[in-house]
């Protein structure tokens, strides 16, 4: 079936239009006037003219479901990173957050950035929430404890030369 769109004035496939969320009188979906390409391209630069609407909306959105968010984009950096992605649920992620890290204990009101959500590359494993300075460090260390502990071995070691008592007078 050919329809004309109200806005290029084209005929084109009936399916070129998007479904409309009114239902006909038999029970079928109705289409909208606008073909697809003028909805995008009309999306487009609506979108442009209130990007501070959009932003604001986004910001709002992500808020609300900031586990939901988290967990899709933790997906989408594992694929294309090509980790295992995390296997957690929306509501294992929810019980898992405390606020705080789970490696140093900072609050996560006190950072600028949200806690990032640690899970296992190779499992998929959700292990919980550590700040970016953390998480950071995990990654560096490449999940090792080992690298870890010779890591904070090495920075007690250069501690203890800085502290005043094993500081000796220079001649």
């Amino acid at each position: 079936m050919v329809k004309v769109c109200s806005k290029c004035h084209r005929e084109k496939d009936e399916k070129c239009f998007p479904l409309s969320y009114r239902k006909k009188t038999d029970g079928s979906m109705s289409r909208i006037s606008i073909c697809r390409e003028c909805k995008r391209e009309y999306a487009a630069e609506w979108r442009s003219i209130n990007r501070e609407h959009v932003n604001l909306r986004q910001r709002e959105y992500n808020s609300r479901n900031r586990f939901r968010v988290t967990l899709i984009e933790s997906r989408k950096v594992a694929k294309k990173r090509g980790h295992k992605s995390c296997s957690a649920t929306i509501e294992e992620l929810e019980a898992s957050y405390t606020g705080y890290c789970h490696s140093c204990g900072v609050n996560e009101a006190s950072l600028s950035t949200n806690l990032h959500m640690d899970h296992s590359h190779e499992t998929g494993k959700l292990r919980g929430w550590l700040c970016n300075g953390c998480n950071l460090a995990a990654g560096y260390l490449q999940d090792s404890s080992r690298k870890a502990q010779l890591l904070a071995g090495y920075l007690n070691a250069i501690e203890e030369k800085k502290s005043p008592e094993n500081t000796r007078p220079v001649r």
